[in-house]
């Protein structure tokens, strides 16, 4: 684990076991899927995986996630409508939204409870800005919400 630590140092050992995630930054003039492709059979065969993230940034804070966001909305038209509105780079993907039927003693939830949302995340230096913005779009004196969704 400590050879590895040197080149991913936010990777730590779990002590109850489990998958382990970590965050790499991969600079390259070829496009994030043609990698992705490249090294599928080599991750797949060591039951490894490799997902881009929703911004390029290299910390992300979370900005807030959409009320009534459902599987059928398009992340992608989602993220090209709120960066043209707002001017900033922002992200979306789809995250379980925290609530109070997690167990703490195992540190899950059962799955059948699980109520997933789009997240809207951004680069972790401009979160303050980029709150203030995405706030002004979805307040609660709005009438007018992009792509028709309420943010909580």
């Amino acid at each position: 684990m400590g050879t590895v630590r040197r080149y991913f140092h936010r990777l730590f050992p779990r002590t109850e076991g489990g998958m382990f995630y970590c965050n790499i930054i991969i600079a390259s003039m070829r496009h994030p899927n043609s990698i992705r492709d490249l090294l599928a059979v080599h991750l797949r065969d060591n039951r490894l995986g490799l997902w881009q993230r929703a911004i390029d940034a290299e910390q992300v804070a979370e900005i807030g996630w959409l009320l009534y966001s459902t599987r059928h909305q398009d992340e992608q038209r989602l993220v090209r409508l709120l960066s043209n509105t707002t001017g900033e780079h922002i992200g979306a993907r789809w995250r379980v939204i925290k609530t109070t039927t997690h167990n703490r003693r195992t540190g899950t939830s059962p799955q059948s409870k699980e109520v997933r949302a789009i997240h809207l995340e951004c680069d972790a230096n401009l979160t303050q800005r980029m709150k203030h913005k995405v706030a002004r779009l979805y307040s609660s004196s709005s009438t007018n919400f992009p792509d028709g969704t309420k943010m909580c």
